[in-house]
């Protein structure tokens, strides 16, 4: 017997994450944070854990080379940090850890009030960062079987 779409909850999860994020990009706003959630990400791992290039800053951040690529240069160009070397490394200046400092206190309140709107969420938003370096889905064996033998002709 299968169930009528009206009572199919799979995509529960889904509708959860889009509102929950929806929520929390207009509390920053309210709240004055300016930069993106990417380009603080960049930030953060560069205060952190210091001057890195940019395949640290993937393995760190989980953005994409090219998201990388297109942070490091905007947050260059507004003096956020330097790049130097070869291969280029990234280096926060101070005007950088300014904007870190202020968009974290905004941070702080964004935070709190996700956490009285969706109690339990703190929890939660620590187990999804933890497991957020978990391949979440095998390829398909298609895809396998094809990087296993090569390309094709």
């Amino acid at each position: 017997m299968t169930r009528p779409l009206d009572d199919d909850r799979s995509l529960d999860n889904l509708f959860a994450a889009a509102r929950l994020n929806g929520q929390a990009q207009t509390l920053a706003n309210l709240a004055g944070m300016t930069s993106s959630v990417r380009e603080l990400a960049v930030l953060d791992a560069l205060d952190r854990r210091g001057a890195q290039d940019r395949a640290g800053l993937m393995h760190h951040t989980g953005l994409a080379r090219s998201t990388v690529s297109s942070v490091l240069s905007n947050a260059e160009s507004s003096g956020w940090l330097t790049l130097a070397g070869s291969p280029q490394v990234a280096t926060l200046t101070g005007a950088g850890r300014r904007v870190l400092i202020d968009e974290r206190k905004a941070g702080r309140a964004v935070s709190k009030r996700l956490a009285e709107l969706y109690p339990g969420l703190r929890l939660f938003a620590s187990e999804v960062l933890a497991m957020s370096n978990v391949e979440l889905c095998d390829p398909p064996a298609a895809a396998k079987e094809g990087a296993a033998s090569g390309p094709r002709p």
